[in-house]
């Protein structure tokens, strides 16, 4: 179920790259800042757009929220503490430029 979530996010931060600035030249260094509480709250900044996914457990269901739209999907025993690991590796790789890479290579 892990995958699941992982697909969402690397889903999700597709969505994010599509719509950002595909200039090369940009200056400005991607920032992402995680908000662990009831809920996990990822803000993600690449060349001046902010895109924030906030991520709660609704029973044994993930509810990704994004742009003012949902998605539910199973949690898979997942607790909040696994949400928010995830989020950390989700940043990591926004950080780092791996989450691009993973992007191009998907195929659905």
């Amino acid at each position: 179920m892990k995958k699941m979530f992982l697909a969402a996010v690397i889903g999700a931060s597709a969505l994010f790259t599509a719509c950002g600035d595909d200039s090369s030249s940009a200056s400005s260094s991607p920032t992402c800042t995680i908000n662990k509480g009831s809920q996990v709250t990822i803000t993600m900044t690449k060349d001046g757009q902010t895109e924030e996914i906030v991520y709660a457990l609704d029973g044994d269901n993930l509810v990704m929220t994004k742009d003012g739209e949902s998605e539910t999907t199973p949690a898979g025993g997942m607790t909040l503490d696994d949400v928010g690991n995830m989020a950390d590796e989700m940043c990591y790789d926004f950080m780092t430029g791996a989450m691009d890479s993973k992007d191009d290579t998907q195929e659905d």
